[in-house]
């Protein structure tokens, strides 16, 4: 306890967002590694007076299992909190009219390129789709060897799917680029 005392004085003003970090599924990845870093921290009660960020209600409840968190310290805030929907989307209740005879299905991937993210699936998913689709990935290579194996599967998919790398967004252009497209696909 005086070990976290001396080295996290100011504690009580910080706000930590996990990012998703604490689901089972991120915790299966360097197993051993955050397995010890958890330990340590509820041993030291390293996170007892940090306020908790999470963007869902199954974040906040992989936050408050994961590290014993008391549920009043975890505050759900969604991260696209300052778009609306009607800032995401335009039309009829939100649906945008669209001819897909002409472009076709127009799809985005927006999310780190890393293994919990499953850009690898959404590329498999895509292998079996006989429309025309243009599918724009968005985000950080985080894994250059996932990216790599996900170039070489892009290779084999047939001619009517094209995909794009589209580099990284920046937040502030998030809304209008998501309106540009027909479906969001997040296959977290």
């Amino acid at each position: 306890l005086e070990f976290r005392r001396v080295l996290f004085r100011s504690m009580e003003n910080v706000i930590v967002a996990s990012r998703g970090e604490l689901f089972d599924q991120s915790l299966r990845f360097k197993k051993s590694k955050k397995k010890f870093f958890l330990w340590v921290a509820l041993k030291t009660g390293l996170y007892n007076s940090v306020l908790w960020h999470a963007t869902t209600e199954s974040e906040k409840n992989s936050i408050i299992t994961t590290l014993k968190v008391n549920p009043e310290k975890v505050r759900i805030a969604p991260m696209m909190s300052g778009l609306s929907e009607e800032t995401i989307c335009e039309g009829n209740n939100g649906i945008q009219n669209r001819n897909f005879n002409n472009k076709g299905l127009t799809i985005v991937y927006l999310a780190r390129i890393a293994k919990d993210k499953n850009v690898s699936f959404s590329i498999d998913i895509l292998e079996k789709v006989k429309a025309e689709v243009v599918f724009d990935i968005y985000g950080p290579i985080e894994d250059q060897e996932l990216w790599n194996a996900c170039l070489e599967k892009i290779k084999m998919l047939p001619s009517n799917i094209k995909v794009n790398y589209c580099g990284v967004l920046k937040r502030a252009d998030v809304g209008k680029t998501l309106k540009q497209y027909d479906l969001f696909f997040m296959p977290t």
